[in-house]
């Protein structure tokens, strides 16, 4: 997969949170996007998404013009339900999908392995602590199987081990096909990554140059 966004501004207001940025995200991959609070980062991926609307200019999907469809979105403190276990939150990434259950069931297990956390696969979501309960997130995410997964601040006020495991899954993810890219402030992330960008002052660069 290859997403280009072109000559993209983004507007709020007389503030351009967006100024005519371009950028190429090219798939299987992770993408790590860094830069302060308030520059843009999720804007961006808002962009790729089409859930934010562009003041100008647009996305482009291996080459036709549009925004991705059939991510996935990984965000701080997902929403789960607590009152069902590990494995069933899981298994409903793959199966909104519609991917038949033993395909989707098979799926969970793997990025519940990947993410450290199968041994909690029958644990009831209300049970886990913060770290397990963000790598539930990420594993449903995961198993999927999304050709695009867009992940905001997902290592955000994680314990270095569940930070670390994470990081596992996004690079685990890339390795199945997938095109991932990532907002974050955590160099950790951007050292993990294939490729690492800065966004700052409504522009993106290369976080090495």
């Amino acid at each position: 997969m290859l997403i280009e966004v072109v000559d993209c501004t983004v507007a709020f207001g007389a503030r351009r949170v967006l100024d005519g940025l371009n950028a190429a995200f090219k798939g299987p991959g992770v993408a790590a996007v860094m830069g302060p609070s308030g520059s843009g980062k999720t804007t961006l991926l808002g962009v790729i998404a089409g859930a934010v609307r562009a003041t100008s200019g647009g996305v482009f999907v291996d080459g036709s013009p549009g925004h991705a469809v059939g991510w996935e979105w990984i965000v701080q403190s997902a929403a789960l339900l607590n009152r069902r276990t590990a494995l069933d939150n899981v298994v409903l990434g793959p199966a909104a999908r519609g991917l038949p259950q033993p395909v989707a069931a098979q799926g969970a297990e793997a990025a519940l392995v990947t993410l450290g956390i199968d041994r909690l696969a029958d644990q009831r979501v209300y049970k886990l602590s913060g770290g397990e309960r963000q790598r539930v997130a990420v594993a449903r995410a995961l198993a999927a199987g999304t050709d695009l997964i867009l992940a905001d601040e997902p290592t955000a006020s994680l314990d270095p081990e569940s930070r670390e495991l994470v990081c596992r899954g996004l690079v685990w993810a890339a390795a199945q096909g997938s095109l991932v890219v990532v907002a974050t402030h955590d160099p950790y992330v951007a050292q993990a990554a294939s490729v690492a960008y800065r966004l700052e002052g409504g522009q993106l660069s290369d976080a090495a140059a």
